[in-house]
Formats: structure tokens, sequence, C-alpha cells
């Protein structure tokens, strides 16, 4: 569970970048709805740990914020600064 939850929250914001650069739009929106996705996500998981205290859950809640962590210290590289 842990690992799922990890790379549902580091996917979240590589779909998005990878979004940007197919429609060549900008970069600023991906991070500041993802930043609110995870806020979100994240506030959602503490309550229900908080209400429904399981393994299970603590699980799906510390791998999403391993996610978040991960996803913000990935260096993504748009094609066009990619040197040859």
């Amino acid at each position: 569970l842990m690992g799922f939850s990890k790379r549902v929250m580091y996917s979240r914001l590589f779909l998005s970048l990878e979004k940007v650069r197919l429609d060549n739009s900008s970069r600023l929106y991906p991070y500041v709805s993802y930043v609110w996705y995870a806020l979100w996500r994240l506030m959602g998981l503490a309550a229900n740990l908080l209400l429904h205290y399981s393994v299970n859950r603590k699980k799906i809640f510390l791998g999403s914020l391993s996610g978040l962590i991960e996803s913000f210290t990935f260096k993504y590289q748009f094609i066009s600064e990619v040197k040859n």
C-alpha cells in the first residue's frame, strides 16, 4: 500500500508536467495544481488516519507523504532544455 500511494502522489506531478510539455503551456500551473491536490489529499488521509487508525491507513499516509517529498526532489527536464 505504501508503494502504491507513493506512486499515485509522484505520478500526479509528472503527468501534469508531461501535459504541459505536450501543450507547450505555462509551467507554473502544474506545480500550483499539484500542491493544492497534495494538500487536500494529505489532509483527508490524515483525518481518516486519526478517526479510524489502522496500520494500512498509516502506510497509505506515509507513502503519500514520501511521494510528495520525492516529487519535489525530482528534476524534471523538458525536452527543449535537454542538450545533445
